[in-house]
Order: structure tokens, then C-alpha cells, then sequence
């Protein structure tokens, strides 16, 4: 058995060792020092290290020999805490051996040496997810949309669950951001943690058309003195929102500050699609004009001690993409704190390890490894081995090639058993080539992404799908076969057919222009873009037949300015 153990260390060495030699210099731009760098992991509820005190321990170890210096530890997750709480049930997974969790946690992450520094231990709070309803519609006992089903979120369709299967509270609700407030506050004053991470701050994922809580409206009418139900992109309605959760975030600070003037308070920036070449530009993004989270507002103002950025892109297909969000977050953190944060569940060791180096290059101010249930692809041993010599490393190195192959292989090109090429003549020779085989290569179709199937990973949505909003939208008319002795109305919509004989009294339709030409570009005060045609202007309602054949009724007031086709 000991040779076996001895053999099995022996093969681990080796496979270090080659890791390491493998890495050449990253190059002569000097990365951001460790000191101050936070390198931080995501330890999840959805794997055993908060139900299980060895599991727990074990996880520490792992975690403090790879040279992390923060847990992102989960605190509540689906309205379930892993703390004591007057408020809020406890997970009912939670082993008596690991009573209490987050401060079980916090005592262990001490370590017996006192020249090692402990690590750091950050509260994660899922705020408005509040269940899922993969198993059951209703609730679960204790849960808080079932002492308080009023606060439940819906949509304009009065949907009441997401597309992810989740229910949530509606931020819009003034009880809501109080009973949040509470539940933060007593979190700070029992446990005072070196941080605290605020996810999922933000609507859902189609997030336009969320929001539509009763109460929430309610509110909206009295502020805006208005009494008709919103469409979902409705600008003033969509700055509401926003303002929900700036407004939320706020009170957060000036709450849980003075209770700990040492406290860091964190929150996830969502980071879908590319980066804004520009701050003005960020208006434009997913996470301000669809799930109505203006967290680049939030660094400007300093409402937030930092921002983890979810830069989860997956190489190669999305590597320009992560690069240029670090470019836009070191841009405009102002002094806000900007912590990458890092996918490790869908990408292999050495994409990992390069971007947490190109990370340190960009100068952000610390990673976060998304998650230690799933750090890589190919596991976390290669990646947690490698990373205090690597990229944690204080002359950091570039992983270059590992042991394993770690990217998605390309094709091998096989033998063609196609017909060869006729014969090449020489002109001048009279001689020909010899016959050589063509194989013709197909045009390479962009690499999909790959995400795993396991629960509970950051939702990466399809942005085609979301990006177009879905509100009640007004059908045209069906248009009825042409007459020849009466002559039809022309609708709003659609050209009159053409007639034989048109009536003097009326105008005729104009001519049908061809679809790729009679498109304007109607700009929004929002930051949103339709391409489509003002079809008609009364009092103060604009109405706009878009381009997908939609048709929109939106206040005058919030078109900034229309680009008319020549």
C-alpha cells in the first residue's frame, strides 16, 4: 500500500513538475503586484463544504495551499441562509457537525502559524431569487414568498416564474428593500464579516418585462403621476427600475458602514455579451438596458467598495471578449475596486491560468475562480498545484502547455478519397505536375459554447433571444383581398393594395418600398436602438412599426432623435 501511495506522489510530482517547466515568461510588462491583489474562490452551496465540517476543512486546506487569500462563502442562497437567523430558515442540509457555518468557517480559515496571514471570509447574498420551481410551485416551508406571497415578482404577462425556474421578490416593493436591509443588518451585527458579496443584484434575465408586482406599480404611478400599466421599454419605466436598485444599494451602504466602518461591501456586475468601447456606451449593454443594472453608475459613484465582474468567457471563442471587458473596467473603476471574475467551470487549466494573468497585466484588482466545485474542466488538482508558481506567483509566468491537452482539438485532417486534379501543364515544358489530390475545407463555423450541466452555475443566457423585449404587441390587421369597386381605407400598417379604379376623394398609398430601404433609425433617451418606421403621432404616444413586423406605442417624450433612410 505505501508503494502504491509512494508511487501515486511520485506521478503527481512529475506531472507538477512538468506544469511548472512548461511555463515561459509572460513577458516584459510587469503584471500587478500580490500585495493588495485579492485572490479569491466562489465556495458554493451546491457541493458538500458547508454541509460536512471535514469536507469544510478539507476545502481550506486546498484553498490556502494554492495561495487564495478570500472565500466567497455562500450565505444564503434561494432563501435558504447558512447562518443563525431570526429571519430567514436555515438550509435543512447543513450537518450538525458544521452547526453554524459562516462562523465555523471563519474560525478555521485561522491557520496554527502566526507568520501566515488568514484568509479572508466574504458573505455571498442571492438576494431576489427566492426559490426554485423545479420540484414544487409553491414555496418551500419558511421561505419568505410564503410568510409574504404579496412580494412576489412578476411580469408583464403576469408570469410569476422565470425562465430558469426561479420566483422572485420584487425589489420595486418598498417592504422588500426594508426586510433586505434587516436581514444584512442583523448578518453584520452577529457575525462581522471581512465583506459581504451581493449577487444576483438586478432583474431577471429577460428582465424588461419584469417587475410588475402590483405594489411595485403602485409606487411607480404615484412617483411618475402616471396610471397606465407600462410597456416593458418604456424609458421612464425602465429608468424606475434601475433607480430600484441604485437606490437599494444605497441604503445598503449607509446602513451596514456604520455598524463597521471595516466592512467591504462587493456586488456581481454582469458582463453578457462584449465590453462598451466606452462609458457612454454602456448604456447599450445587457446589463444596463436588460436586466436594468447601471453598475458602471454604481463604480462611478463610489457605491460599492468593488464590483466582481462576471467575466465569464470561454476560450477561444470568447477570449477578445474578456480581454476588452478588462480594458473597460480598468477605465472606468474610478476608486472602486474591480475583481475578475474567472470561469472556471467551462474552461481547461491553462485558460484559467492565462487569464488570471492577463487579469494581473490589465491591473484589476483581484480574481475570483468560479467555483471550487468546478474550477476547470479537467478538475482542480493541475490547477490548484500550479497556480502559487504560476499565476499567483510574485514573477508571474505564462502557462504555455501542460501534460494534458487542455483546448478543444482540432480536426485531423484524414486522407481525401475524392478524385485527383487533372493535370497541371507546363507551358513551357510541355511537362505536367504530378496529379495532387484537392480537398476542399468547408468555411469554419464559430466554436459554440460549451456549458456543463451541472446546477447552480452563473447564468450565461442566449443574448439573441433576450435582447429583442417581448411586450403585448399590437397585430396588424389581416389584409383582405383587393375589390374593384370598393376601395379600401389604407391601414396603418400595411400599403393599400392597389385598386383599378381609387376613388377621387381619397389619397392613394404610396408605393411599397423594398424592406432592405424603408427602415429609419429611431434612437431612445434609454440608449436603445429600433430600426423601424414612425406609423403614426397622437397627443403624446409616438407608435412604431419595427423592422421584426412588431408594432410599439411609446411616449413621445423619450425618442431622442430619428435617422431617416435616404
Amino acid at each position: 500500500m505505501n508503494k502504491i501511495r509512494m508511487f501515486g506522489m511520485l506521478i503527481l510530482g512529475l506531472m507538477t513538475a512538468s506544469f511548472l517547466c512548461a511555463q515561459q515568461p509572460a513577458g516584459n510588462s510587469e503584471p500587478t503586484s500580490l500585495d493588495g491583489f485579492q485572490r479569491a474562490i466562489f465556495v458554493d452551496s451546491l457541493g458538500p463544504e458547508l454541509f460536512s465540517k471535514a469536507r469544510a476543512e478539507k476545502a481550506i486546506q486546498t484553498i490556502r495551499d494554492a495561495q487564495f487569500n478570500t472565500i466567497f462563502l455562500h450565505a444564503r442562497y434561494q432563501g435558504q441562509v447558512f447562518y443563525n437567523s431570526s429571519l430567514e430558515p436555515r438550509s435543512e442540509r447543513i450537518d450538525p457537525s458544521l452547526a453554524d457555518p459562516l462562523r465555523d468557517y471563519s474560525l478555521m480559515v485561522y491557520p496554527l502559524n502566526d507568520n501566515v496571514k488568514p484568509i479572508q471570509i466574504f458573505a455571498w447574498f442571492s438576494l431576489f431569487p427566492a426559490y426554485s420551481g423545479v420540484i414544487s410551485s409553491a414555496p418551500p416551508q419558511g421561505n419568505i414568498l410564503q410568510r409574504r406571497p404579496e412580494w412576489l415578482m412578476f411580469n408583464h404577462q403576469k408570469e410569476r416564474m422565470d425562465k430558469n425556474s426561479l420566483y422572485y421578490i420584487d425589489p420595486g416593493i418598498p417592504a422588500v428593500q426594508e426586510y433586505i436591509l434587516a436581514m444584512l443588518t442583523e448578518f453584520v451585527k452577529n457575525y462581522n464579516p471581512a465583506g459581504i458579496l451581493l449577487d444576483d443584484f438586478r432583474y431577471p434575465d429577460d428582465g424588461l418585462n419584469w417587475g410588475y408586482n402590483p405594489q411595485a406599480l403602485m409606487v411607480y404611478f404615484k412617483e411618475t403621476q402616471t396610471s397606465d400599466k407600462p410597456l416593458p421599454h418604456d424609458p421612464r419605466w425602465c429608468d424606475w427600475r434601475r433607480a430600484q436598485l441604485t437606490g437599494l444599494l444605497e441604503k445598503i451602504q449607509k446602513q451596514l458602514k456604520p455598524l463597521n466602518p471595516n466592512l467591504q461591501i462587493y456586488v456581481t456586475a454582469v458582463a453578457w455579451g462584449d465590453a462598451p468601447a466606452s462609458n457612454e456606451d454602456f448604456r447599450k449593454t445587457p446589463a444596463y438596458s436588460l436586466v436594468l443594472q447601471d453598475w458602471a453608475t454604481w463604480l462611478n459613484k463610489g457605491l460599492v467598495d468593488g464590483v466582481v465582474l462576471e467575466n465569464y468567457k470561454q476560450a477561444p471563442q470568447q477570449s477578445k471578449e474578456f480581454d476588452n471587458w478588462l480594458d473597460f473596467a480598468a477605465a472606468n473603476r474610478n476608486q472602486t475596486k474591480v475583481i475578475c471574475g474567472i470561469g472556471g467551470f467551462f474552461n481547461f487549466t491553462n485558460t484559467v491560468i492565462n487569464q488570471i494573468r492577463n487579469a494581473r497585466h490589465k491591473d484589476m484588482n483581484g480574481v475570483a475562480l468560479y467555483c471550487y466545485r468546478a474550477p476547470s474542466q479537467d478538475g482542480g488538482s493541475l490547477l490548484f498545484a500550479g497556480l502559487p508558481q504560476g499565476a499567483f506567483a510574485d514573477k508571474m509566468t505564462e502557462f504555455r502547455r501542460s501534460v494534458r491537452h487542455m483546448e478543444t482539438p482540432q480536426p485531423t485532417p484524414q486522407p481525401s478519397d475524392s478524385e485527383t486534379s487533372p493535370p497541371l501543364s507546363l507551358a513551357q515544358t510541355g511537362e505536367t505536375t504530378a496529379t495532387l489530390a484537392v480537398i476542399i475545407t468547408p468555411t469554419p463555423t464559430p466554436l459554440p459554447i460549451m456549458i456543463p450541466s451541472l446546477p447552480g452555475l452563473p447564468s450565461l443566457p442566449d443574448l439573441a433571444k433576450l435582447t429583442t423585449p417581448t411586450p403585448i404587441f399590437v397585430a396588424p390587421e389581416p389584409e383582405e383581398a383587393p375589390q374593384e369597386t370598393t376601395v379600401p381605407v389604407a391601414p396603418i400598417l400595411t400599403p393599400a393594395p392597389s385598386v383599378k379604379t381609387p376613388a377621387p376623394a381619397l389619397t392613394p398609398a404610396p408605393a411599397q418600398t423594398p424592406a432592405a430601404s424603408r427602415w429609419d433609425m429611431i434612437y431612445l433617451k434609454n440608449g436603445r436602438q429600433i430600426k423601424g418606421k414612425v406609423i403614426d403621432q397622437l397627443g403624446d404616444k409616438t407608435t412604431i412599426e419595427t423592422s421584426q413586423g412588431f408594432v410599439m406605442t411609446i411616449p413621445s417624450n423619450e425618442v431622442e432623435k430619428i435617422e431617416k433612410n435616404q
